[in-house]
């Protein structure tokens, strides 16, 4: 099922390229959905230079690059330490973005994505992982489904001056 792909952590060199992949992949996802303004704001600030230049030097993230043969085709971030928005899951690692270029969805890459975040929780020691999905987003909710996840709370999350509903969802490991 591997078709060619592969990941490859990136760090402050692929600054550019993981910007315009986020922008890309948060448009193909969601502009439909969401009013220009709140889209340019959340590119203004979650997406800037700035901001993902930050997020790349914490100790506490990790950014991966997905590709099928040599062709960028999506993007993983995962928090290793997370537990001071939610203490209850102290023992979790956070994934807080899969996105998959709209041209390579279908083609399983998703789901190597999702396998490598959870390879990696259970390289760290963590005894499960957890994420937060747009509650309008079916078919990301039905991805996780399918690969064990369980709702167990939401949060909100601000795109630009709109305030939506993420579902919160778990997958824990089994010893």
């Amino acid at each position: 099922m591997n078709s060619g792909f592969s990941i490859k952590r990136i760090s402050l060199e692929s600054l550019n390229e993981l910007q315009c992949i986020s922008r890309i992949t948060f448009e193909e996802s969601f502009a439909a959905f969401n009013q220009a303004e709140d889209m340019q704001l959340y590119f203004e600030n979650a997406l800037s230079l700035d901001q993902l230049t930050r997020e790349i030097q914490s100790e506490h993230s990790e950014f991966y690059f997905a590709y099928q043969e040599e062709t960028l085709a999506g993007y993983l971030k995962i928090n290793l330490h997370s537990d001071a928005l939610h203490p209850n899951e102290k023992y979790g690692l956070e994934i807080e973005r899969i996105y998959v270029k709209r041209s390579f969805q279908g083609k399983h890459i998703g789901q190597y994505i999702l396998d490598k975040a959870i390879n990696r929780a259970k390289e760290l020691g963590f005894i499960q992982v957890w994420l937060g999905v747009w509650e309008q987003n079916h078919r990301a909710i039905s991805f996780y489904r399918r690969n064990g996840f369980i709702p167990f709370g939401s949060q909100y999350f601000v795109l630009g001056t709109d305030r939506q509903t993420d579902i919160l969802m778990r997958l824990k490991f089994s010893n």
